[in-house]
């Protein structure tokens, strides 16, 4: 949702922190944003977004270059589908703490978290520390400039950052022995039916920073971490001993914000690119990318000609998708698309009419009035709530609830005729065993 204007009066170090952020914007080669609605239409749509929080209803198209899904949303390509309702979200902000084993030698230090992309390069946020209590010591960014450090790393081109991180010691006189080490992003511009606060590192990490010039790797910490986050959003008790691989490959990006985009630099083959290189919806992009990364594919079997043999052919390996009805339109081929019923409270398949009930991995889509609108991957599926909880992104990677039959059975919304369906697509694929230490 578009933020709302006011005119207030700010200190002079806010209007130069301000005037600084826009140069810093300017000058980072960001694209234009798209153009804007005018402003009746700019507040009809800042009071429909807000009347929907509840539902968390969309009011964006799926993808800008698909007319047919602006058309349901009520846009077109010259107002673009980014002009309300954007899905785009930078961090807000951090939370940090550590707990020591021991008290160190100065209760007020500055350590870094050091984000290293693809290609090499790095991005380095300071965090200061300061004693809480005995043992703990709380960390907040150090400046405005981190802050804008922090935000960069969710603009198109910059995704990969997040997969490295360090804590890093340049040059500090004090040794830490850490016990725990807690480190959450925020998210609080996107609407609470989705997860705004995601840990990127809650762990026992018990090693040592030591002074001078030293670092710690938290990939493996970011990942168990971000695991045991999942496994609390997971069924009634919290716990799952299985996941699919591309569910797991989701979970290990929970947090994370932006796109890839490409990297010239490097050759094609070097370049795990997610998801696009665009700063729009890239949801079916989303999705796909995890689909294909792991494995997975829709087939039919075929008879050939003669004889009784068949052979399998693949109908989709989901690396070029680019627009829900893409997805749509695979599973409906391979007969494993299932639409959701609201009077008999079920998905049902849309060639034999068989019951299905999701599992995590299966494609979600929402459509409204017949048209794409937008893609999820299910994580849980309540069948007594008719509750979903989806795996959405990539602005940012979280969970979010999808109140399904609630939604269905909607007719009219803010004085709009209103059909909105969910479909599942079923996926077949191998899993991941996942122990309580291990990934």
């Amino acid at each position: 949702m578009a933020p709302i204007r006011t005119t207030i009066s700010l200190p002079f170090h806010f209007f130069y922190i301000f005037c600084f952020t826009i140069s810093a914007l300017a000058l980072s080669g960001c694209g234009s944003a798209p153009a804007l609605p005018d402003a009746s239409d700019a507040a009809e749509a800042l009071s429909f977004t807000d009347a929907a929080e509840d539902l968390d209803i969309p009011v964006y198209a799926d993808n800008a270059t698909t007319e047919s899904a602006l058309e349901a949303m009520g846009l077109s390509s010259s107002t673009g589908a980014l002009s309300v309702g954007s899905e785009v979200a930078r961090p807000d902000g951090l939370s940090v703490w550590m707990k020591l084993k021991r008290r160190p030698a100065h209760s007020v230090f500055t350590r870094y978290l050091t984000f290293t992309n693809m290609a090499g390069d790095t991005k380095r946020v300071a965090i200061r520390f300061t004693k809480e209590s005995r043992l703990t010591w709380r960390g907040e960014l150090d400046d405005a400039f981190d802050f804008l450090r922090l935000r960069s790393l969710a603009e198109t081109g910059n995704r990969s950052y997040w997969d490295s991180m360090k804590l890093e010691n340049r040059g500090g006189s004090t040794r830490l022995r850490i016990k725990h080490l807690f480190v959450q992003v925020n998210y609080s511009s996107i609407p609470s039916t989705r997860v705004q606060e995601i840990p990127l590192i809650d762990y026992e990490l018990n090693e040592t920073l030591n002074a001078g010039y030293d670092s710690i790797d938290l990939a493996d910490a970011a990942a168990i971490s971000r695991m045991t986050f999942a496994r609390s959003h997971a069924d009634s008790d919290g716990f799952y001993r299985f996941f699919p691989e591309h569910v797991r490959l989701a979970i290990n990006d929970l947090g994370k914000s932006g796109s890839s985009g490409s990297i010239e630099s490097l050759p094609i083959s070097a370049l795990d690119a997610k998801y696009g290189d665009a700063d729009r919806l890239l949801c079916s992009e989303f999705v796909s990318w995890y689909y294909h990364a792991a494995g997975v594919e829709l087939s039919i079997d075929v008879s050939m000609p003669w004889g009784s043999s068949s052979a399998t052919l693949v109908v989709e390996d989901f690396r070029d998708i680019t627009a829900t009805q893409q997805m749509h339109d695979s599973f409906h081929k391979v007969h494993g698309l299932y639409s959701y019923h609201n009077g008999r409270k079920r998905f049902e398949n849309t060639h034999g009419g068989e019951v299905y009930t999701p599992k995590a991995g299966d494609f979600l889509e929402w459509r409204k009035n017949g048209k794409a609108m937008h893609s999820m991957m299910l994580f849980d599926w309540n069948d007594e709530t008719k509750i979903a909880t989806v795996i959405n992104g990539p602005w940012p990677v979280t969970f979010r609830t999808v109140k399904i039959q609630k939604i269905e059975e909607m007719t009219e919304y803010d004085g709009e005729s209103i059909d909105y369906d969910f479909y599942i697509g079923k996926v077949n694929s191998g899993f991941s065993f996942v122990s309580g230490s291990t990934l």
